[in-house]
């Protein structure tokens, strides 16, 4: 029979390849090899033919088909093999493009969206995979604080395919706070009239009244203030010094002047102003001519610019006629000399009135000059004095009076022979009408009620009327134990000497080539 010719050598075989561009290339080489089966016979040739209808769906582009070669004689007789073609995909996707850090600024509005277009871009990681397609998933789940709102988390995106496949990449989320906390209330500088008991809950509410929010979290407010300084009694001032600090270490700061002067505006000891007084100035020699007394004037400036100052220096004894009979030459009184000299920020400036230095402002004598120095004590001890007060006040460059109300002083009268010092407080005034380093109004007309219906800027006219510059004072209290009085404590004891010295604001100061210099009150 033809049938016995017929033998079959070699079946066909299964094959698998990964998914991808050369899949369909395996497939039409496997069917057209017949899967690596052969057949021959022995009465003429074989034909061959398949079943292939397709893969089946697997993920993805995979699949398998298991397909029927048939071999047949050119007398019908048949003879088969089969085998299975599968496509299958264990690769996982190919990483293009990692993914990147993100980092936004605590507390902006667009902060959500910026996250949430991050996690929907996946980073900006990309992702290829020979199969199909791609699915993004990430474990973000919040951004645990580490300073108020703000922290970091490290995120990781997978690309997963149809099959199962996944890659992985990672990238950091960081809500920053590098921003520092905005005041929305700056304390301004004020000025308080002395209640008499230290103003403690003006300044308290003064120093509660800043306020200042954060973008990421809660703020603290501190101050630097300890207590006045400068004062003399209850008055005095002080610059306060505010931060705000957020959660993260970020402040920022503001600045104000509390001052708190007497309760009429009135000039007084031991505050600042842009016109100081040193009442007492004075010096003593012994009856060899010695200088047994000085008197050390300190001035200061506590504005971060310079300033210039003018000074005078008066004699404040009247003039003294020669003595034929003693021999006592004649002495000038109620004379002055003018000063200046220029002070920068918070330079402790200080001279001796006998000798002007170290400023070089030439010596107190110059009021008087002559041998020997001074004049004889009024008081017959025997020792020579000369006595008298220096006035000072912040000019601008023509020379004109300004307001800087920045300026404070002292003075202190060392007696060399007794060993004793004591110090006093310069009295200041400051001007009240109009802004820093700008020359003040002068009122040159009053309403019915007395208030200041007109004004203007008169330089050389220094008026101590309450508008221009602090009033004077009107009236005077004075408390201290008389000269000649003795104290005692325990064992010791001490003999209270007592000076009283009155300075009259009714001054002139005028030269001979320059226009009028005045202050009244």
């Amino acid at each position: 029979m033809p049938a016995a010719g017929r033998r079959r050598t070699r079946p066909a075989a299964n094959q698998t390849v990964q998914c991808g561009g050369s899949a369909q290339t395996a497939l039409n080489q496997w069917l057209s090899t017949r899967g690596g089966a052969t057949a021959t016979d022995l009465s003429g040739p074989v034909t061959w033919t398949h079943n292939y209808a397709g893969l089946s769906d697997g993920c993805g582009n995979s699949g398998s088909a298991t397909v029927t070669f048939t071999a047949r004689d050119a007398c019908g007789n048949t003879a088969t093999t089969a085998a299975t073609f599968a496509v299958v995909d264990t690769t996982p996707p190919t990483l293009t493009t990692a993914a990147s850090a993100l980092s936004v600024e605590c507390g902006q509005p667009g902060n959500e969206n910026a996250i949430a277009n991050w996690l929907a871009a996946h980073g900006g990681a990309v992702a290829t995979d020979g199969c199909g397609g791609v699915t993004w998933t990430h474990d973000y789940n919040g951004v645990p604080a580490e300073c108020g709102g703000a922290g970091s988390v490290i995120v990781t995106f997978t690309a997963t395919d149809e099959c199962g496949n996944a890659r992985t990449t990672s990238a950091a989320l960081a809500i920053r706070d590098q921003t520092p906390p905005v005041f929305t209330r700056v304390p301004s500088n004020v000025t308080f009239p002395s209640d008499g008991s230290g103003n403690f809950a003006d300044i308290a509410g003064w120093l509660a009244s800043a306020q200042a929010v954060d973008a990421c979290g809660p703020v603290t407010i501190t101050h630097n203030f300890t207590g006045l300084a400068g004062g003399f009694g209850l008055t005095g001032w002080a610059t306060v010094t505010w931060t705000a600090t957020d959660a993260c270490g970020n402040s920022a700061q503001c600045t104000a002047t509390v001052n708190v002067i007497a309760a009429d505006g009135r000039g007084q000891p031991g505050v600042k102003g842009s016109f100081l007084i040193w009442p007492n100035v004075e010096l003593k020699w012994n009856t060899a001519g010695q200088l047994i007394q000085d008197t050390f004037i300190t001035l200061s400036n506590d504005y971060p610019e310079y300033v210039n100052v003018q000074l005078y220096l008066v004699q404040g004894d009247p003039p003294l006629p020669a003595n034929p009979q003693t021999g006592e030459r004649p002495h000038p009184g109620w004379n002055r000399v003018d000063r200046g000299l220029v002070l920068t920020y918070n330079q402790p400036a200080y001279w001796s009135a006998a000798t002007g230095d170290p400023l070089s402002l030439g010596s107190f004598t110059v009021l008087d000059a002559g041998t020997p120095p001074g004049r004889p004590d009024p008081e017959g001890t025997g020792a020579r004095v000369l006595r008298g007060f220096i006035v000072a006040w912040a000019v601008n460059e023509a020379g004109h009076e300004i307001r800087w109300n920045h300026l404070t002083g002292a003075a202190t009268i060392v007696h060399y022979g007794l060993r004793t010092a004591w110090e006093y407080p310069a009295w200041a005034f400051s001007v009240r009408s109009v802004e820093h380093g700008q020359e003040p109004y002068d009122c040159t007309e009053l309403d019915g009620n007395g208030v200041c219906h007109n004004a203007a800027v008169v330089p050389g006219r220094l008026d101590f009327d309450g508008f221009q510059y602090d009033a004077g004072p009107d009236q005077l209290l004075f408390d201290f134990l008389a000269s000649g009085v003795t104290i005692v404590s325990r064992e010791r004891s001490a003999t209270v000497e007592t000076d009283l010295t009155l300075c009259p604001l009714e001054q002139d100061l005028r030269q001979e080539t320059t226009g009028p210099t005045r202050w009244s009150a």
